[in-house]
């Protein structure tokens, strides 16, 4: 009996350590996967930004023709 106790306290070690390792694992899994989308979502920010600047730069170039067309004509 005591035999049995000492091997079945060693298979629920094992079984703790697998265990452990596995929430490690799922942590880390994890922790990557929210890296990679904050990572996507910078990327994202910044294409949509250059989208504004672009547009805004636009903008400009067209305001400061008709101002020259304006002061010429």
């Amino acid at each position: 009996m005591l035999r049995f106790l000492k091997h079945k306290h060693e298979i629920d070690h094992v079984d703790g350590e697998s265990h452990e390792r596995l929430i490690l694992h799922i942590s880390e899994a994890w922790l990557d996967e929210r890296m990679q989308m904050k990572l996507a979502q910078g990327q994202t920010d910044l294409a949509e930004k250059n989208l504004i600047i672009d547009k805004l730069s636009l903008d400009i170039e067209a305001f400061l023709e008709a101002k020259r067309s304006t002061f010429v004509g």
